[in-house]
């Protein structure tokens, strides 16, 4: 369930491969993707169109430790959070979310996957 960064960029074969696996197992994995904010705009562009909503069209979560966090939305932080949709209250809810941790310094806070 893996792809490629540069298969995806260089190629509609591997943009189709992204799309494939996603739809067959409900996810995909872009491997090798550079920790450049620049360029995994560029990846996500190329796989889907943006839908922009109130938070604009990319945004970055950053988790904030204990002795920051001040009650903050459990999202920004590295509690685990059980499994629950994102953007479901939109009147266009995201059809595919794309997530790339450019930074991990804390424990904590695994992704749980459900399809």
């Amino acid at each position: 369930v893996s792809v490629p960064f540069d298969q995806v960029m260089s190629s509609e074969s591997g943009v189709l491969r992204v799309l494939e696996t996603t739809r067959k197992h409900g996810i995909c994995f872009v491997s090798g993707t550079p920790l450049d904010k620049t360029l995994s705009q560029q990846l996500v562009e190329r796989i889907a169109p943006v839908q922009h909503t109130i938070y604009g069209g990319f945004w970055e979560t950053v988790v904030k430790s204990e002795e920051e966090s001040d009650n903050i939305d459990s999202a920004y932080s590295s509690v685990a959070l059980p499994a629950h949709t994102d953007g479901n209250y939109f009147i266009d809810t995201p059809g595919l979310q794309i997530f790339h941790c450019l930074q991990q310094d804390q424990t904590g806070g695994e992704t749980l996957l459900v399809d």
